[in-house]
């Protein structure tokens, strides 16, 4: 149809058109720009709107009957045009070899057909008029399996058929033919668990479990097929796969089939670059604070070291080490360490028992039994353990006051001795309600009981070298608690995984209590017994119960582009009290001011959504969070604050040896609990350890920029805090020679640091890992009324190497260096050590295992503060340097991975 200016009356349209403005500018300008803002909508959704176009047929809303049995693709897609005047166009090398395909005879829409023909392929499909486009959806295929079956005189077999099945899908993802040089060639999109299915007419059909590591082009040993039953054992992809990648946003730890020598996860991650593992066995990743998850499921803070303890390296597939979380994880942490498991498929009945023993200056040990039983639809799983830890500390504090007429020098010795006794007990099982829906339930507890006793001994002295009075103290103290988790987890994944819905639902009640009796005597400076001081007791308990709800979607649409949002409810109820108390002749007086009794809820309510596209070699993905945080209770100052989380990520892959990432997240470091409330606790007479109500939670903006080249990784990253928060002297009584101690936040830090990770194949058995770190930290903030200020730069270098002797025998070797720097406004000396470890198989059920930690001396850790007017300098050491031995006895059809579900508290549980 041709429409033409010519048919109207020449100039009357400008001409009304012109009075029309003059009479409604204001109308005119509205509406401007809401055409822009429309302009801009159908602009950003013409992709979805030329995908989506179609005329006459529907394909989401006609519908067809069909039924597959053992028939290809192309079959099916006949069938369909059979029945409808629909045509499919698409290329034949990428339909050839998806046959044996098997679907339910039942009426569905076209589009509801075409999903289930299509699922676990890199094939997307798409309506334009008539005809219905099938078309790679842009994915790489991410994992090729070549091989060859050959007879048993190594010849080549041709047209036997090989298949691959992913077990927990019950069906086959793809499956061809050999050609005449017995040669097949597979393709899957995911690593993990498959079963390699090999039929040929005459000979005997193999199944072959098949765990796939890292590496897009695997090259499988040849099959051989025998006129005779065999059943292979498990084959497990031994490829030159490198130890550690960097995908960007994290580190990728290839543990299967590495010569890793290490029994506990625990231990693994010690030797991980750029992860420390601090003496109270608190997992950090670049000295952030780091969330812990096992498969992408928080580990509960509290129960951490217990549970890595006692997680095999044996179990684990690989570690992410996420140095720049999204929006999806809680914005406490700007680090994220993702454990994945080996998926075992095996029914039945199967277990683990653990031993270790270890021994320094005292004895620890314990004992630990893993069970797990399978059917098809139930996965039911129990643990249980026992551990007695003996942990020695040594400090030694000299502290020197010079606000008065004359210098006070105060020299603390203090030996600390805390036998710990840990009970722990986990139940959990999982129901598969159909192929698409998953119900979970889990329950942990765990029992402390932690008798001990401090030896202190505190020195006096102005202007003499000879002390002016000696004070020794010995303290009984009984530490008991108590943590439970009772979890409830269902997922939801449809539409050939293209939503994913998972909600959770935690209660955990904790309880500590706090005992300690002190007594103190008094010595002249040459030591000799002048008196006993009035003894003293500290009594202490909290109550905290945490309630967690929280639901995560994810939608994966055409063109590889996905989004994720998800919303979280958390509520913590904490009740604590403190009491000290004098012992004066007969009685006990309580002492005001160092008794409270307070209440703390803190409730915080988050959402978040994600946006993520990928293309050929590029990726982005930006995301938001938002958490509104309410705080209020009895003795203490209310707060109601809503936070934003910005995060944004790119990456450029050039090709296999050559990427580029930039990225950028803000976080929040939030006080632990108790650090908020107006307590008042007496370490010993001359040190007092306060809470602080207005203490904030500090901020963090990080900025990153990463390199890889082949095995070279180079990251340079820079972060920048408002805020931070350190424990600080707030208050010297110069008389009595009191020092009290809080947490308070400074103005600001600021760290710079790059990066860089080398891993190298000496030979086959032998494989080196080089990590360093290099940068500059800087703080600034006040202290006891006086600005203070200081800054230092730093050097970390850690070096792995790890041999693999025989099938049997694995060694590992970490040397670790850190220099001298600086934790906000406290100096740290230089440190530096050895530790080493080796495995033996026994047998295919039994391993017995052997290291050494600290094996070139026991490490002291040094600190210095200066504030002016007081300055202190502080000695650390434990019982750190130890031998330890451990054996590993697996019972049932195969070793099993320990199941954890997500509990949502560990946010909450952290901060206890």
């Amino acid at each position: 149809m041709n429409i033409s200016a010519k048919l109207r009356k020449k100039g009357r349209l400008c001409d009304l058109l012109f009075a029309w403005k003059i009479q409604n500018k204001q109308i005119i300008c509205q509406l401007m720009r809401i055409s822009v803002l429309i302009t801009f909508i159908i602009l950003s959704s013409i992709q979805l709107l030329l995908a989506n176009s179609a005329k006459g047929q529907n394909m989401n809303s006609d519908q067809v009957t069909l039924g597959l049995d053992n028939e290809s693709l192309l079959t099916g897609l006949k069938k369909i045009e059979g029945q409808t005047p629909l045509r499919f166009y698409y290329r034949k090398e990428d339909i050839k070899t998806l046959t044996e395909l098997n679907l339910p005879n039942r009426k569905r829409t076209i589009a509801q057909t075409l999903e289930e023909l299509l699922k676990n392929t890199s094939l997307s499909f798409r309506q334009i008029g008539d005809n219905i486009l099938l078309e790679r959806s842009g994915m790489d295929i991410n994992y090729q399996i070549k091989g060859r079956i050959v007879d048993v005189n190594h010849k080549p077999i041709a047209y036997t058929t090989v298949s691959i099945v992913k077990p927990e899908l019950g069906r086959v993802i793809q499956s061809t033919h050999t050609d005449t040089m017995g040669v097949y060639n597979l393709t899957v999109q995911e690593a993990g668990a498959y079963l390699l299915n090999v039929t040929q007419v005459g000979m005997d059909s193999l199944s072959i479990p098949l765990t796939i590591s890292n590496r897009k082009v695997l090259q499988l040993p040849d099959i051989t097929v025998t006129i005779s039953t065999k059943q292979l054992d498990q084959v497990t992809v031994i490829a030159k796969i490198p130890p550690i990648e960097n995908r960007g946003d994290r580190y990728v730890v290839n543990v299967s089939n590495s010569t890793m020598a290490t029994s506990s996860s625990l231990q693994l991650l010690k030797i991980l670059p750029f992860v420390r593992v601090t003496p109270a066995k608190e997992v950090k990743l670049d000295d952030k604070n780091t969330l812990i998850l096992l498969d992408g499921r928080p580990v509960p803070g509290v129960a951490t070291s217990d549970i890595l303890d006692n997680l095999k390296v044996n179990d684990i597939e690989k570690i992410e080490l996420i140095t720049q979380p999204s929006a999806k994880y809680d914005a406490n942490y700007g680090a994220v360490i993702n454990i994945i498991t080996k998926k075992r498929q095996t029914v039945g009945f199967t277990g683990n028992l653990i031993g270790d023993d270890s021994q320094g200056i005292y004895n620890s040990g314990s004992v630990s039994a893993n069970v797990t039983y399978k059917t098809e639809k139930f996965t039911i799983t129990g643990r249980t353990s026992y551990g007695h830890t003996n942990e020695y500390y040594l400090d030694d504090n000299n502290r020197v006051e010079s606000s008065g007429p004359v210098i006070q020098r105060l020299q603390d010795s203090t030996r600390r001795l805390y036998k710990n006794n840990n009970y722990s007990v986990q139940l959990g099982a999982d129901y598969k309600l159909n192929s698409d829906q998953t119900l979970g339930i889990q329950i942990y507890g765990r029992l402390n009981h932690t008798p001990g006793n401090f030896d202190a001994m505190a020195k006096f002295r102005s202007v003499s070298v000879v002390p002016d009075s000696i004070v020794r103290t010995n303290s009984l103290f009984k530490n008991d608690g108590y943590t439970f988790n009772y979890n409830i987890n269902y997922r939801l994944l449809t539409d050939s995984a293209k939503n994913d819905l998972s909600m959770l639902f935690t209660y955990t009640p904790y309880k500590l209590t706090l005992n300690q009796s002190a007594f103190p005597k008094l010595y002249d400076g040459e030591g000799a017994f002048e008196k006993d001081i009035s003894p003293y007791q500290t009594y202490g308990r909290s109550l905290v119960k945490i309630y967690i709800g929280q639901a995560d979607y994810v939608r994966k649409f055409n063109g590889n582009q996905t989004l994720e949002a998800g919303g979280k409810f958390q509520n913590t109820d904490s009740h604590n009290l403190q009491s000290y108390s004098v012992s004066e002749m007969t009685s006990v007086n309580s002492i005001a001011g160092y008794t409270t009794n307070t209440d703390l809820r803190e409730t915080i309510i988050a959402g978040y959504g994600i946006y993520s596209k990928n293309w050929k070699k590029d990726n982005l993905s930006f995301g938001m969070r938002i958490e509104n945080t309410t705080t209020s209770g009895f003795s203490f100052k209310n707060y109601n604050y809503i936070n934003y989380f910005p995060n944004a990520k790119w990456n450029h892959q050039y090709n296999n040896d050559y990427s580029l990432s930039l990225s950028y997240g803000k976080f929040i470091n939030r006080p632990p609990y108790q650090e908020l409330l107006p307590y008042k606790v007496v370490t010993d007479q001359y040190t007092i350890m306060q809470g602080n109500i207005n203490l904030k939670p500090s901020y963090d903006h990080t900025f990153t920029g990463n390199v890889r080249i082949k095995n070279l990784n180079v990251s340079l990253e820079y972060t920048h805090t408002t805020a931070p928060f350190f424990q600080l002297p707030v208050d010297e009584d110069a008389g009595n020679q009191i020092t009290t101690f809080a947490f308070e936040n400074l103005n600001s830090a600021n760290k710079f640091s790059l990066n860089t990770y080398y891993s190298l194949d000496i030979f086959k058995w032998w494989n080196l890992g080089q990590s360093i770190s290099t940068g500059h930290n800087s703080a600034l903030g006040t202290v006891l009324s006086g600005r203070s200020s200081l800054s230092s730069y730093f050097f970390i270098a850690n070096n792995s190497q790890t041999f693999n002797f025989s099938k049997k025998i694995k060694f590992a070797l970490n040397a670790y260096y850190v220099s001298a720097g600086n934790v906000g406004l406290t100096k740290l000396k230089a440190y530096g050590n050895l530790d080493a470890s080796a495995i033996f198989d026994i047998s295919s059920k039994l391993q017995f295992t052997l290291s050494g930690e600290e094996i070139l001396k026991r490490l002291k850790y040094h600190s210095m503060s200066d504030y002016g007017l007081l300055n202190s300098e502080v000695y650390t050491s434990s019982d750190s340097r130890r031998i330890r031995v451990g054996l590993i006895y697996s019972f049932g059809k195969s070793q099993i991975k320990d199941v954890k579900k997500k509990l949502g508290n560990d946010d909450a549980t952290g901060r206890l």
